[in-house]
C-alpha cells in the first residue's frame, strides 16, 4: 500500500471511530431531559399542595373562655397572589369576646371558627404573582378571612397586608395599627382652630391617637370622661395623650 492511500485509510478509520465514540456518549445521556424536569416539577407541586397541620384556637360553642380550644387545623401553601403568614402577635378585642359569648349567633357565624381579627406576622411564603412582597418581611393584616387570627400560619391575600418596619414591636403593632388608622381616617377634615370633642377620650386607645393627630392640626380638643374621673388623674391623663398643649377635660353624668 502507498504512503498516500495508507494515510488516507488511517484518516477515515480514526474519523469513523471518533463518530461511534461520540454516539455512545450521547447515548447514555438521558433522551428526554425535560420530561424529568417536568415529573420532578409536578412532584414538587403535589407536595406542595399537601395539607400541613397547624394549631389554631378555636371556639366549638358560645360561651365563656374556657370554651376555647386549642385544635390542628390543616393548612396548604398559599396560592396565586397569596403569602403565607407565620404569626407573631394577634390582637383580641371587645367584638371578638362578644362573638364568642353569644353575639356569634347573630352573625350566623359557622362554629366552630378561629377567632382574632388583627394579626402580625412574618412572611414565611409567597405564592405565584407576589412580588411586593418577600420571605422574612414583617407585615400587619386585618380580616377574619379566611379566618380569624389566632392560628400559628395563614394564607392571606397579598394586597391586603401592610408592611411594617422591622424594629416595630408585633404586640403593640396589632394592638394598635387598626385604631390609629381609624383615628387617622376621622381627622381627614380637621384643621387649626377646629374644636374637636372626643368621647371616652382618657378611655381608649382610638381617643388618644384623636387627640394627637387633632392637636398636631392646630384643633382645640376636648374630652368627656365619667363622673368619677378624678381631676388631677384627669390631668395626668390629658398630659400624656399630648403634653400640655390639651387641658381641656369635660365631666359628664350617666344621666345627663
Amino acid at each position: 500500500m502507498s504512503p498516500n492511500l495508507r494515510s488516507t485509510y488511517l484518516t477515515v478509520a480514526l474519523r469513523n471511530k471518533t463518530k461511534k465514540r461520540g454516539k455512545q456518549i450521547s447515548d447514555t445521556s438521558d433522551p428526554k431531559p425535560n420530561k424529568k424536569r417536568k415529573q420532578i416539577d409536578e412532584t414538587s407541586e403535589r407536595i406542595a399542595q399537601q395539607p400541613r397541620t397547624v394549631k389554631a384556637i378555636r371556639v366549638h360553642k358560645f360561651g365563656g373562655p374556657k370554651i376555647l380550644k386549642l385544635d390542628d387545623v390543616e393548612t396548604s401553601e398559599p396560592m396565586e397572589g397569596e403569602i403565607c403568614l407565620k404569626l407573631k402577635a394577634a390582637k383580641v378585642c371587645a367584638f371578638d369576646t362578644l362573638l364568642r359569648r353569644g353575639l356569634g349567633k347573630d352573625y350566623d357565624l359557622p362554629l366552630p371558627y378561629i377567632p382574632g381579627w388583627d394579626s402580625v406576622g412574618i412572611v414565611k411564603a409567597v405564592g405565584t404573582g407576589v412580588t411586593h412582597l418577600k420571605v422574612g418581611n414583617l407585615v400587619y393584616y386585618a380580616s377574619s378571612e379566611p379566618h380569624g387570627s389566632c392560628i400559628e400560619e395563614r394564607n392571606v391575600p397579598s394586597d391586603k397586608v401592610i408592611i411594617l418596619p422591622p424594629e416595630v414591636d408585633p404586640i403593640f403593632a396589632s394592638a394598635y395599627t387598626q385604631l390609629a388608622m381609624m383615628a387617622r381616617y376621622l381627622v381627614t377634615q380637621v384643621k387649626s382652630g377646629h374644636i374637636v370633642l372626643v368621647h371616652a377620650g382618657g378611655g381608649t386607645l382610638c381617643g388618644y391617637f384623636l387627640t394627637q393627630w387633632a392637636s398636631n392640626l392646630g384643633a382645640t380638643v376636648i374630652w368627656t370622661v365619667p363622673p368619677s374621673t378624678d381631676s388631677l388623674l384627669l390631668e395626668k391623663m390629658v398630659k400624656a395623650a399630648k403634653g400640655a398643649k390639651c387641658k381641656h377635660g369635660m365631666m359628664i353624668s350617666r344621666n345627663a
